[in-house]
């Protein structure tokens, strides 16, 4: 899907919204917890959110314009919604956030940008040479990303509540747990196509060899690879997908 600015405002538009009316009354016990850890509760994300508004999109755009590509962006502090925070309400950041999205996309909408402009370049700290248009295609998906963390450590908290449903959820999941359902998926597909070769080739006679082949490959599907047992020890696992989402901004 190509970048289109009017479609990136319905979003940018509707994801104060969406937390309003997500998180606007909730318990604190649904908006302050996470994970553990250094996780993120939903508060810390709107603290996030604000603190884009305020350096990231439309601070860096300007650079880019003003600039094209010569002055290197500022470094974005990821985690300055700990501290900005503090003391302060969910309200107050709801309020806040809706306040400074509203004031960003009227920006926006007044530098009136010309094809030419979306390829104009910034020069980012760490990712080198960026152009309008990617910066402005990330703020979208930059809120899209965040939502979804919202949705993951909420549903997380009922990790043990919701008992064996678990195998069905994958927002409950590790990345352990989704590595090694992939990897059995790939592996039995491979034993499968092995398997059906063998038979096709093998004796019209000896039903008994075929069938003793496919137990055997179906007992290789159901018992984990070393590899795959390290995967599930506590310890081993890597970090949930949730805990990776700091990266973008």
């Amino acid at each position: 899907m190509k970048f289109d600015l009017e479609l990136g405002i319905e979003i940018l538009g509707r994801t104060p919204r969406i937390l309003r009316a997500w998180l606007g009354d909730l318990p604190h016990t649904w908006v302050y917890r996470n994970e553990g850890g250094e996780t993120w509760s939903p508060f810390d994300v709107v603290g996030h959110f604000i603190h884009g508004e305020r350096t990231d999109w439309i601070p860096r755009l300007k650079l880019i314009l003003e600039n094209d590509g010569i002055r290197e962006f500022e470094p974005y502090d990821r985690f300055a919604q700990f501290e900005d925070s503090r003391c302060r309400s969910l309200e107050d950041l709801l309020r806040t956030f809706e306040e400074l999205r509203e004031s960003n996309l009227a920006v926006l909408r007044s530098l009136d940008l010309k094809p030419p402009d979306f390829e104009r370049e910034g020069r980012h700290p760490e990712l080198g040479l960026v152009t309008a248009e990617q910066l402005l295609a990330t703020w979208v998906a930059h809120d899209l990303n965040h939502l979804g963390q919202i949705a993951e450590v909420m549903a997380r908290q009922y990790t043990e509540a919701v008992g064996p449903w678990k195998a069905y959820l994958d927002i409950l999941a590790t990345e352990a747990v989704l590595f090694l359902s992939e990897l059995r998926t790939a592996w039995a597909s491979h034993s499968t196509s092995l398997l059906n070769g063998r038979i096709r080739t093998s004796e019209r006679s000896a039903p008994t060899k075929a069938a003793s082949q496919h137990s055997s490959a179906k007992n290789l599907i159901a018992v984990p690879h070393p590899r795959e047992q390290s995967l599930l020890e506590p310890g081993n696992q890597p970090r949930r997908p949730q805990q990776r989402r700091h990266r973008l901004g």
